[in-house]
């Protein structure tokens, strides 16, 4: 295990950045010893980053996702837009969701005009919506 010191750069007033290197070829004993130093600078109020390798995580067994629920994403925003007006404003989020919205309002004949699609914003969806919101206080976001 080995833990790299990155110090300041060209005169800048850089922090040093404790950082350990995950690999293929890290083993058990190593990745534990480098939990407790984590741990230990973390307390400390120290920097730490873990760096991981390309393929350096694998998984040996595939996963299922599944729930007891039948609804779709895609059949939620069908339900959501049928039971919302002309006036409310839509903000997406991903890519999926954003395409989603986009062929439903093709397939029902209806405008784009307040819809937002954050295609490839996962996570700013929530931010833009509350800035519209603030500035349209009159418009359900």
């Amino acid at each position: 295990m080995t833990l790299h010191p990155r110090g300041p750069r060209a005169g800048a007033d850089w922090k040093q950045i404790n950082y350990f290197l995950l690999s293929s070829d890290t083993t058990d004993e190593e990745y534990d010893q480098y939990i407790v130093k984590v741990d230990s600078l973390l307390k400390e109020k120290k920097s730490v980053a873990i760096v991981v390798k390309k393929d350096s995580l694998t998984l040996d067994d595939k996963v299922t996702y599944t729930n007891e629920f039948s609804l779709t994403r895609e059949e939620a925003i069908r339900q959501i837009i049928a039971k919302t007006n002309s006036d409310h404003v839509f903000v997406s989020t991903t890519g999926k969701a954003s395409r989603e919205l986009f062929e439903i309002r093709e397939e029902l004949l209806q405008s784009h005009e307040k819809d937002f699609l954050t295609v490839g914003s996962m996570g700013n969806a929530s931010m833009i919506a509350l800035g519209i919101a603030i500035n349209k206080t009159e418009r359900t976001i």
